[in-house]
C-alpha cells in the first residue's frame, strides 16, 4: 500500500512491477464493495483498503477527490443499512441459547464491516471540507445506529472497536456547528452517555479490553464536549443523564478523558440550572483536584468550569463558598492557567 503522500504504488505481479494509480486502487476497493455476490468478506477487504488509504491527520488530496467523484459515501450508506439490519436481527435472537452459529457468524461479519466503515467515516471527518461531504451524504444517523445497536451484551474486542469507531466519527462530526443539533435530534446522546457508563462497570474486569474501553470513553467525552458548546444541548445533556457520567470521568486515569470531561462539565456549568446540579452530583471536588493537573489542557478546562460555577453573570457564588476552597486559592488556579477573563468560556 502506498503512503498518503504518494500518487502511485508499485506492486509485484507475474508480469513484473506494475504501477497502480490512486484512482485505480480506489476503484478496486469499490469493486470489492459492490461485488455481485454481496460477499461480506470481500466488502470488508474493500473497506479496509479505503481505511488504510485515508489514515493520517491529512488525507491525500487525490484520495479525497477520487472518493468523492466515485461516490464512495453513498455506497457506505447502503452497506451501513444492510449490515445494521443484520446486527438488529442478531440482537433479536441473541438471548435465545439455541440461536444457530450462522447468525453469530453473520453478526460478527456485519460488525467487522461496520467497524471498518465507521473508521473510513472517522478518517474523512477529521478535516472540515470532507466532514461537510460526510454530513451531506446523511451518514450521521447510521453512525448513531451502529453506536446504539452494538450492545455490550455481546461484548468483545471487535464489538467495542466497532462502537468506538462509530462514536469517534460522531465526535469528529460534532465539531461542526451545523451538526451539533442534528446529532442530538437523531438520538445521538443516548449511546454516548451509555458508553461512558459502560466503560466504568465491573462487567469488563475479566476481559482484556480496558484500552479499547478507555478509547470508547474518551471519544464519548470528546463528543459531549463538542455537543455541549451548543446552548440548546446544555440542558438536554443534563436531562438525559449526561452530567453524572461526565463528573465520574473527571477521576479517570487518562488525562485525555479528564480533559474532554472537564471541558464538557465547564460548558454545562454555563447554563444556570446546571450549576447547583454539578455541585450536588459531587462535581466540585474532582474539578478542584484536577486544577493541579500537570496537563495544561486539563487545567484550562477546569478553570473554565470553576469560573462558570462562581461567575455572578450566570449565578451566585454560594456553591463555591460551601466548600473550603478559599478565594485566594481559586484565583491562583485561574491565574496559573491563564483563564481569568470571560472569553475563557468559549469552546476551543
Amino acid at each position: 500500500m502506498s503512503d498518503n503522500n504518494s500518487n502511485t504504488v508499485k506492486r509485484d505481479s507475474s508480469e513484473g512491477n506494475k504501477t497502480i494509480s490512486i484512482s485505480e486502487q480506489i476503484q478496486s476497493f469499490i469493486n470489492l464493495l459492490n461485488n455481485k455476490d454481496n460477499n461480506v468478506q470481500n466488502q470488508i477487504k474493500g473497506m479496509k483498503g479505503l481505511s488504510q488509504m485515508s489514515r493520517g491527520q491529512y488525507i491525500n488530496h487525490e484520495v479525497k477527490e477520487n472518493v468523492i467523484e466515485k461516490n464512495v459515501f453513498p455506497i457506505l450508506l447502503k452497506l451501513f443499512h444492510e449490515n445494521i439490519e443484520r446486527i438488529l436481527a442478531y440482537n433479536d435472537t441473541a438471548a435465545d441459547a439455541s440461536s444457530d452459529e450462522g447468525n453469530k457468524v453473520k453478526f460478527a461479519l456485519a460488525c467487522e464491516l461496520c467497524s471498518k466503515a465507521c473508521r473510513v467515516v472517522f478518517n474523512f471527518s477529521v478535516e472540515e471540507d470532507t466532514r461537510q461531504v460526510v454530513t451531506k451524504n446523511n451518514l450521521i444517523q447510521p453512525l448513531i445506529n451502529v453506536a446504539t445497536y452494538i450492545t455490550l451484551k455481546t461484548v468483545n474486542e471487535k464489538t467495542i472497536l466497532c462502537k468506538t469507531n462509530a462514536i469517534g466519527a460522531i465526535a469528529n462530526l460534532a465539531t461542526s456547528p451545523e451538526n451539533k443539533i442534528t446529532i442530538v435530534q437523531q438520538n445521538g446522546l443516548t449511546p454516548l452517555i451509555e458508553a461512558i457508563e459502560s466503560a466504568g462497570t465491573n462487567v469488563f474486569q475479566e476481559i482484556d479490553v480496558q484500552k479499547s474501553l478507555n478509547s470508547m470513553s474518551q471519544h464519548s467525552c470528546r463528543a459531549l464536549f463538542a455537543l455541549s458548546a451548543s446552548d440548546k444541548n446544555k440542558i438536554l445533556i443534563e436531562r438525559q443523564g449526561g452530567l453524572r457520567p461526565l463528573i465520574s470521568s473527571l477521576t479517570a486515569r487518562s488525562w485525555h478523558i479528564q480533559w474532554h470531561a472537564a471541558g464538557a462539565v465547564a460548558n454545562l456549568a454555563i447554563e444556570k440550572q446546571n450549576k447547583l446540579k454539578i455541585i450536588q452530583h459531587g462535581g466540585l471536588e474532582p474539578l478542584i483536584r484536577l486544577a493541579f493537573s500537570d496537563r495544561d489542557r486539563v487545567q484550562r478546562q477546569v478553570a473554565r468550569g470553576l469560573f462558570a460555577l462562581v461567575s455572578r453573570k450566570f449565578h451566585s457564588r454560594k456553591p463555591i463558598k460551601d466548600t473550603n476552597l478559599s478565594n485566594s486559592l481559586f484565583f491562583h488556579i485561574l491565574h496559573s492557567t491563564g483563564c481569568t477573563s470571560r472569553h475563557s468560556f468559549r469552546y476551543c
